[in-house]
């Protein structure tokens, strides 16, 4: 997916095709014959198709992300009724979709505790964070004296802010030394089974 993403992008910017050393330089590879190795696969999948001068890599069909899923148009959580057809599109689920807007600013953490129960994130949880510009009432992953947790950013006018938990079995945290803002959390995903 890499090759084939620089690929496009290259196409996009230079309207023509990369060489394969244009290719090794941009995805990061140690040899021109790994570069070549890749190409040969994604032109046995049908992704991509090969002529015989030094830019004759094109592609076969647009570089699709992530997957698609059907789409239904809702769910009762209460009584039930009948069942919906799902909507003639589909949801296909990217980085995008989950409400990450830069993937290389990106990274998850598992959740470990129930200090964010209230919140809706359990523990086992997969937090999806983002680094970011952060604001006030957002949950964050955040460094507090030397020490990483995941909590609610309140802005205390005594105190200036305090990390707040979502459990009120747990108190509020505040600085005694410093406060780093590590990331805003985007998105929670959850395994069920």
């Amino acid at each position: 997916m890499r090759i084939l993403h620089f690929i496009e992008s290259y196409l996009q910017r230079h309207r023509r095709p990369p060489t394969v050393r244009e290719i090794q330089h941009g995805c990061g590879f140690r040899s021109p014959r790994a570069v070549s190795y890749q190409l040969e696969r994604l032109e046995a999948m049908g992704s991509i198709s090969r002529q015989k001068n030094s830019r004759g890599i094109l592609l076969q069909k647009q570089v699709e992300e992530g997957f698609p899923i059907p789409f239904f148009p809702a769910i009762p959580a209460g009584p039930p009724i009948l069942m919906q057809e799902p909507d003639a599109g589909s949801v296909r689920l990217t980085p995008e979709s989950l409400g990450i807007a830069d993937r290389s600013a990106c990274f998850a953490v598992r959740v470990r505790g129930s200090s964010m129960v209230g919140a809706g994130i359990l523990d086992g949880d997969l937090a999806l964070i983002e680094k970011r510009p952060f604001q006030e009432g957002q949950i964050v992953a955040a460094l507090i004296d030397g020490e990483c947790t995941l909590k609610r950013l309140v802005l205390d006018p005594a105190d200036g802010f305090v990390l707040r938990s979502e459990n009120p079995a747990f108190a509020d945290l505040r600085p005694v030394r410093d406060l780093t803002i590590q990331g805003v959390l985007v998105a929670v995903v959850r395994k069920v089974i």
